[in-house]
């Protein structure tokens, strides 16, 4: 993903972060004050399949700088209203969907759909993950189409559910040539993070399907 949306992401969970009401204890403020200038905070990010970046921002998210791995800071302000986020910065302003469960916040914009696991989540999610032909819901949503059956002869990528999450479809395919022998999940079910949508036994392993 491009240096914005990580910025983006960090700054939404800022706002998370920040009290909502009058600030009492000024250690309240997860903006790394201190006496004199004030600190960096540091998120630490990663994307599906990609290296951890860190995210360095103070201040709060009205008027906040942000620093993208080993970019140059620069000048931002965040803003969230429901599910939208808007970020301004450098003086450019985009506007994202928002959603952040499990650790892994979804940022939704142009018509992609990004998703950025704090650090301190990984190695949870790594030990929870399930290995082989499991195919498990990437966010949050509701399953809009289902396109295969239990006993469907499938190849690797052939689309088996479509499950709907930030006014986008998301289409959940095979991981591996073989046979559903599970599916668990029906059109207009809402489903969480990570779950369990169907399987996918290898055609070696897979077990006979006899006729009654």
């Amino acid at each position: 993903p491009p240096p914005h949306v990580y910025a983006a992401a960090a700054l939404a969970l800022l706002i998370e972060a920040e009290p909502a009401g009058p600030v009492v204890d000024r250690w309240d403020v997860p903006d790394g004050w201190r006496l004199g200038e004030p600190a960096w905070t540091v998120r630490r990010l990663q994307a599906t399949g990609g290296d951890v970046v860190e995210v360095r921002l103070r201040g709060r998210s009205p008027a906040a700088e942000v620093r993208v791995g080993d970019g140059e800071p620069v000048a931002a302000r965040a803003t969230r209203d429901g599910d939208r986020l808007t970020v301004s910065l450098d003086g450019l302003t985009m506007s994202y969907f928002l959603q952040h469960e499990g650790g892994t916040v979804w940022l939704a914009a142009d018509g992609r759909v990004t998703a950025l696991r704090e650090q301190e989540r990984l190695t949870a999610h790594a030990e929870g993950a399930t290995a082989g032909g499991v195919v498990t819901s990437p966010m949050p949503g509701t399953v809009t189409v289902v396109r295969a059956a239990v006993g469907d002869e499938v190849e690797a990528g052939t689309p088996l559910l479509v499950v709907e999450a930030m006014k986008m479809e998301h289409v959940l395919t095979a991981p591996l040539a073989g046979t559903v022998t599970e599916l668990g999940a029906t059109a207009g079910q809402t489903v969480a993070l990570d779950e369990r949508l169907a399987v996918v036994t290898p055609s070696a392993t897979a077990p006979e399907q006899t006729e009654n």
